[in-house]
């Protein structure tokens, strides 16, 4: 039986308008190329209601629908507000038939090789990063080809469906797929087992999320500068954000926005909004979040966490030369002249006098090295993540009641 997929178009743009966009493009792939569908039989109603109601009712159809054929998974595999399963189960797919796509072109085109290969070596990435997971990952979303080759990518350490805890991590600045994907898994994978070490024995209700959804600044421009690519970045983060509510199962899980560096900025960009769903916002050497103070990321700015190393420049310029002496020699003066540009753009740091929210203590140096194993760094991060606030060490700030 051939379904019609009734959508709306005008649901609020903060919350689901984005998964009422994508399911409406599924729609679109179905009529194309499905011919026939299974599904019981139901009306749904002319208009639905706004926010994440809406995109449960979208989610409740897509398991519904007892069939789909290969060519649909692609379309699945791109959208927020479907299943971690079906997600990773269709990217999956479509990078196994990319792969074997580049390998048919490497034969027969010669001149084409270099970018090929390079190809060839984001998707290698993708794959290795899956193979060390194992059965705990995820592939949520993939495109090697995205942003010229520089790639966009999200990969779940444990399914955040069913996870109690889901922690979605931006990372920040010089960013891409195949560059820094080994560091930034081992940071999500460090957050999700020292937060599940938290959770009083029950293991695996921790999920940590790896989201490059968007085009990182460069380190040979001055992009990291302006506002642009985290504005670029705000509506598919909200969107996938958005989504994982929808299709978390049984009660509202604990969801957590976590940034580094410009990623922090991307999670202000979103949160300013305010239609990003989450209980509680962890960023680390963040150079500003575009706004003034906690209490325009979240409403309960208890909720708001921040730390910052004692010598990582981005988040305050006086750590600029001591810092530099080590990885840039000599160019301190510049790394000030970036911070005090950066500081105009994205405003100050979250972990400056008068922000607002909880500064938790960082015992790391520099700017890389907060998920340093058994650091304070890291376990605070983690803490959070778990809920277990009571146990955050902190500079500034009050910790609320921890979720037991």
């Amino acid at each position: 039986m051939t379904i019609t997929l009734q959508l709306i178009r005008d649901t609020d743009t903060g919350a689901i308008g984005q998964a009422a966009d994508a399911w409406d493009r599924l729609a679109a792939a179905l009529d194309d190329r499905l011919d026939e569908f299974t599904s019981d039989a139901r009306d749904l109603p002319d208009v639905w209601p706004s926010g994440v109601d809406a995109a449960k009712r979208a989610v409740a159809l897509r398991r519904e629908i007892a069939d789909v054929h290969e060519p649909c998974q692609r379309q699945v595999g791109g959208l927020d507000g479907i299943p971690a399963d079906d997600r990773d189960e269709a990217n999956r797919l479509a990078l196994a038939r990319q792969k074997e796509e580049v390998l048919a072109r490497m034969d027969v085109e010669r001149g084409n090789l270099p970018e090929l290969r390079e190809q060839m070596q984001r998707i290698t990435k993708v794959e290795e990063a899956l193979g060390k997971l194992g059965d705990r990952g995820y592939l949520l979303a993939v495109d090697t080809e995205a942003y010229g080759g520089h790639g966009t990518v999200a990969i779940a350490v444990g399914n955040p469906d069913t996870a109690r805890h889901t922690g979605v991590w931006v990372p920040g600045l010089s960013t891409t797929l195949y560059g820094s994907m080994d560091d930034n898994m081992d940071r999500v994978t460090r957050m999700n087992e020292a937060a599940d070490r938290l959770t009083g024995g029950r293991r695996g209700d921790v999920s940590t999320v790896y989201w490059l959804g968007y085009d990182a600044p460069d380190l040979d421009n001055a992009s990291v500068l302006v506002d642009g690519r985290s504005e670029t970045a705000r509506d598919p983060y909200l969107g996938f954000m958005n989504g994982l509510r929808a299709t978390h199962e049984g009660e509202p899980g604990h969801l957590v926005a976590m940034g580094h560096s410009y990623g922090s900025t991307v999670v202000g960009e979103a949160a300013r909004t305010g239609n990003l769903p989450v209980d509680d916002i962890v960023v680390a050497g963040s150079p500003g979040m575009h706004v003034p103070g906690a209490d325009q990321l979240m409403s309960d700015t208890q909720h708001v966490w921040a730390g910052a190393g004692s010598t990582d420049p981005v988040a305050d310029a006086k750590f600029a030369e001591p810092w530099d002496k080590i990885l840039f020699p000599g160019a301190a003066p510049a790394v000030w002249a970036l911070e005090t540009a950066a500081d105009a753009t994205h405003g100050d740091a979250p972990t400056s006098g008068g922000f607002g929210g909880n500064n938790w203590v960082a015992d790391t140096g520099g700017h890389t090295s907060y998920w340093e194993p058994d650091s304070e760094s890291l376990n605070n991060q983690a803490r959070v993540l778990a809920g277990r606030y009571d146990k955050v060490t902190l500079n500034s700030g009050t910790s609320p009641e921890a979720i037991r």
